[in-house]
């Protein structure tokens, strides 16, 4: 068994088959090999896009969970300092010792 080819009956459009022998005459190939190998770039092209699009959406992921933590630092030290501010404030303030 050198040659591990499985028949598939395919079912298409005539618009779609015209398409197909039309780029296939282009590239002197014959249909099926055409269709063999569209099949096999789409399943690759596949694959690599969702990879890359988990890397990238795990990124963003990242850096959202960054910023969500920068406010809270940022909301946490904003309020540190208003409360110090309001300390110097009240020593700051008219003495009144009646």
């Amino acid at each position: 068994m050198a040659d591990e080819k499985m028949r598939k009956r395919l079912t298409i459009d005539r618009e779609l088959n015209e398409k197909v022998k039309s780029k296939a005459k282009q590239r002197n190939i014959s249909s099926d090999l055409f269709i063999e190998e569209a099949i096999s770039f789409y399943i690759e092209y596949e694959q690599n896009h969702t990879h890359n699009d988990n890397i990238y959406t795990k990124r963003i992921n990242e850096l959202t969970k960054e910023i969500e933590l920068m406010r809270h630092e940022h909301a946490t030290l904003n309020q540190a300092l208003i409360s110090r501010l309001d300390t110097i404030l009240e020593y700051q303030g008219p003495t009144n010792y009646l």
